[in-house]
């Protein structure tokens, strides 16, 4: 995602469902996610940002996988990239790359 769509790591981790229009193919940049706190991005401006027909569809199949996880754990899903219903820490992301598991 981040490098079809040139967002920094916290801007897509903080990402919620409720900011991507899959109808018009694209999301909005509002916020940006690190060590439990949400604060706006580093630039302090909220951005349009577009997807891609292939970020869109993968996008979407995430979206079914989520619901399904979270709706197993009796949460409502809110972010799009979370862990059991919370967000997840940068470095955790950074770790599970240097690992080579993705």
């Amino acid at each position: 995602m981040a490098a079809k769509t040139g967002m920094r790591l916290g801007e897509i981790l903080a990402l919620r469902w409720d900011d991507v229009d899959f109808n018009s193919s694209f999301f909005w940049a509002k916020r940006s996610y690190r060590r439990g706190i949400f604060t706006k991005p580093k630039n302090g401006k909220s951005r349009r940002v577009d997807m891609t027909p292939k970020l869109k569809a993968a996008l979407k199949k995430h979206s079914l996988k989520e619901k399904k996880e979270c709706f197993s754990l009796g949460i409502e899903p809110e972010l799009v990239f979370n862990r059991y219903g919370s967000g997840i820490e940068q470095d955790y992301i950074r770790r599970v790359f240097k690992k080579g598991r993705v």
